[in-house]
């Protein structure tokens, strides 16, 4: 809630637009709010609000009254110091002289300010130990975690009261301070739909540590994953009243038995699908997929003729899909066929239902299963003039269409430097390929990821590009590897203060010696001396030694006899240690600020931890005076 926008992400959200009965009377000044908030004047903003609340009282405009209660909020949260406590005492105020249904509003909007609030700062409530009563009865932020909890338990169960008032009353009458999306209302038609959805949003909180008493109620029963109308009559009761889980059972309940007896398909089909999941996630039992599916196949049977169904059977659709993923050909072959039939479930809903929102699922989810991927790994160095193989990985096609790209040193480092895949691809298209072919693949349709190996001809000493691809022209799906072909391999040993190499045969591991060595670099600014150009001869056990009392990043290591060459890169030197052995000590700190925003002029408190390490140890740094700077 310290932050500028948090009083928007709310249960209720405002759009510019207006009923029509009121159009008149206020859009105009809405907008007039909107520009100067536009235009950062914020004192401006609220001045004109002011203005607002004057006519709203006046007209006695509950709605607009509730519009100009939480833009004054989320103005004095930018102008004026402590807002929080004066946004919590003008919420309190307003409830204490509502009615249904406005009273009813604010009291959800206030839950859901406590209930961000703890968001925020939940590591400084976590820390706080519970206390008998309030410590402060007005001063939330000092609350524990216990009495904010209840506060905002209360705050949420005081926004049903009046139930059946709220399930006749159609949402539609308040627009005016609603962000209505297209379709909402038909999964969302009532102030009774409004408001336990956005009690939900708390109840399904993941934060399981808010209570822990010794009879903690579990969602356990196997009948919580049961159908509608079975849940609809299950008996949810715990010694536990307060638990999270209890009452989102609860409200779930609520909503379910209203919709059943209202007539409202879509609304009932949407709540009662997001129960099942939602129980089906914290459910404690076992074998909670089979008890899932059993319960969206009973769903979907009693609606055969009607869109509704194929909500219900995308999510059988997607569970499917979701299992298929586990499918090992070694370890866990079972559910190799699931994602196929998962892709047919979503085949039947898109022609039957085409224009449902249960297709508009399917269709993502078929798309994700035909979704081609193609994964290449290659060694990086292969021997000259010899086969080798790469493993290729994927899906959903049965042919593959390689070039071998050629690639001089500069254009490999070029390319190295290249991340976004469109440059990549035009990078490669410009290259000339020394050799192309394809190879027959084995698809089988199961949607799933196979790999194999693929033998690549025998390559000429150099660097070169691997590429492949499903079609020869598709730029969308490819993957390629870099290789170098040599007969070279290097090895690095560092002790008694030096770094040695060993150049040595790949085949056999013979060394071999006359070899050339180079060692450059190019130099970086935090390097304490010049650049590094420094070559070696390898001496009869293929082995040259460097000293260097500099630190040297990015080292390319040359390696060249006769017409042969190779390329090592990415070597460090640390020369602190040349020549000295003693281990030196390296120091860090890091700081903490009361706060991650501070108004003009607010004193920023902050707190810093010194460490100093040598070698693997590491300390607390104590007694040591420090220089902190604030740069603007």
């Amino acid at each position: 809630m310290t932050k500028y926008i948090s009083i928007f992400i709310l249960m209720v959200l405002f759009s510019n637009s207006s009923s029509a009965q009121d159009f008149n009377n206020y859009e105009k000044q809405w907008q007039e709010v909107l520009k100067l908030e536009k235009e950062g004047l914020t004192k401006s903003a609220s001045e004109a609000v002011a203005k607002l609340k004057i006519r709203a009282q006046a007209d006695n405009n509950s709605v607009q009254m509730v519009k100009v209660l939480m833009f004054e909020s989320k103005y004095a949260l930018t102008l004026e110091e402590d807002a929080q406590l004066k946004i919590i005492s003008d919420f309190k105020s307003e409830i204490a002289k509502s009615e249904f249904p406005t009273k009813n509003l604010l009291e959800n909007v206030l839950a859901n300010l406590y209930w961000q609030y703890f968001q925020q700062n939940r590591w400084q409530f976590y820390n706080r130990t519970n206390t008998e009563s309030k410590v402060d009865v007005e001063d939330f932020r000092v609350w524990d975690l216990q009495t904010l909890f209840n506060e905002i338990h209360l705050h949420y169960k005081n926004s049903l009261k009046n139930g059946l008032m709220a399930q006749q009353t159609p949402l539609e009458k308040f627009d005016d301070i609603l962000h209505v999306q297209k379709g909402s209302k038909i999964f969302r038609p009532t102030l009774f739909d409004f408001l336990n959805h956005n009690a939900l949003q708390f109840y399904k909180t993941p934060e399981n540590q808010i209570t822990k008493p010794a009879y903690k109620f579990e969602i356990s029963d196997e009948a919580h994953l049961s159908d509608a109308i079975a849940f609809s009559k299950l008996k949810i009761e715990s010694k536990d009243t307060t638990s999270l889980q209890l009452n989102a059972l609860k409200i779930y309940q609520d909503l379910i038995q209203f919709h059943l007896l209202d007539g409202s398909q879509k609304a009932l089909a949407n709540v009662n699908l997001e129960r099942l999941l939602y129980v089906k996630h914290n459910a404690t039992f076992k074998n909670k997929n089979a008890l899932l599916l059993k319960a969206l196949k009973t769903e979907s049977d009693l609606h055969p003729n009607d869109d509704i169904s194929a909500l219900y059977d995308y999510e059988i659709a997607n569970i499917y899909n979701q299992e298929g993923q586990a499918y090992n050909h070694l370890t866990n072959a079972e559910p190799r066929w699931k994602i196929k039939d998962a892709l047919e479930i979503c085949n039947t809903v898109i022609a039957k239902y085409p224009k449902s929102k249960g297709a508009e699922k399917c269709a993502i989810l078929k798309n994700g299963i035909l979704n081609k991927t193609l994964n290449i790994t290659n060694e990086e160095f292969v021997p000259i003039n010899k086969e080798s193989k790469i493993l290729v990985s994927y899906k959903n096609f049965d042919q593959l269409h390689f070039k071998l790209f050629p690639l001089t040193n500069n254009q490999l480092e070029k390319l190295q430097k290249t991340y976004r895949k469109e440059d990549q691809i035009n990078f490669i298209s410009k290259l000339d390929a020394s050799k192309k072919w394809s190879e027959i693949l084995k698809d089988e349709h199961d949607y799933q990821q196979h790999s194999t190996e693929i033998v690549i001809p025998k390559l000429a000493n150099g660097h070169y590009i691997i590429y492949a691809s499903p079609s020869e022209n598709d730029a969308n799906i490819f993957s390629f590897g870099l290789v170098q072909a040599t007969n070279f391999a290097l090895v690095e040993r560092k002790e008694n203060g030096a770094q040695t190499y060993q150049v040595i045969n790949r085949a056999n591991g013979q060394p071999i010696s006359g070899v050339t060595v180079n060692f450059k670099n190019k130099k970086q600014r935090y390097e304490d001396d010049r650049n590094l150009n420094k070559t070696l001869k390898t001496d009869d056990k293929g082995q040259v030694t460097l000293n260097t009392t500099s630190n040297h990043n990015n080292v390319e290591i040359t390696v060249s006899k006769g017409k042969e060459k190779a390329y090592f890169n990415n070597y460090y030197f640390n020369g602190r240690y040349y020549g000295n052995n003693k281990e030196q000590t390296r120091y860090t700190a890091f700081l903490f600020t009361d706060r991650s925003i501070y108004r003009p002029g607010q004193t920023v408190y902050f707190k810093g931890i010194g460490i100093s390490q040598a070698g693997t140890n590491s300390e607390l740094l104590t007694d040591t005076a420090l220089t902190v700077t604030l740069r603007d």
